[in-house]
């Protein structure tokens, strides 16, 4: 898969949850998955932080879902203005469940 599918599955599984969310899911060379609280956070903080390959960070809130993603040089945004309702650890963990390969 490459990190456009993946960002696009980020995006897919994010637009099914419910209520307002801020995480990040950041990528590490080793392909190990960590999420993160990513309020107050640009996507290329968080990966310097982090030291990710890869990050993916999902805002959703009363205007809809963005899901920013970024991974040497490609990056790109998801947006939806469809509104929800948010289930933080539900959303984390559907996000966890994608196969790990599928960030590789």
């Amino acid at each position: 898969m490459s990190f456009f599918d993946d960002a696009q599955r980020v995006f897919d599984t994010a637009t099914q949850g419910e209520g307002p969310a801020a995480l990040a899911i950041l990528v590490d060379d080793s392909g190990a998955l960590r999420i993160v609280d990513s309020a107050g956070w640009r996507p290329e903080a968080l990966q310097s932080e982090y030291g990710a390959r890869t990050i993916f960070q999902v805002t959703r809130g009363q205007r809809g879902v963005r899901v920013a993603g970024r991974s040497g040089s490609h990056s790109c945004t998801l947006e939806s203005s469809v509104p929800g309702t948010l289930d933080h650890v539900g959303d984390a963990r559907r996000l966890l469940d994608l196969p790990r390969h599928s960030f590789l």
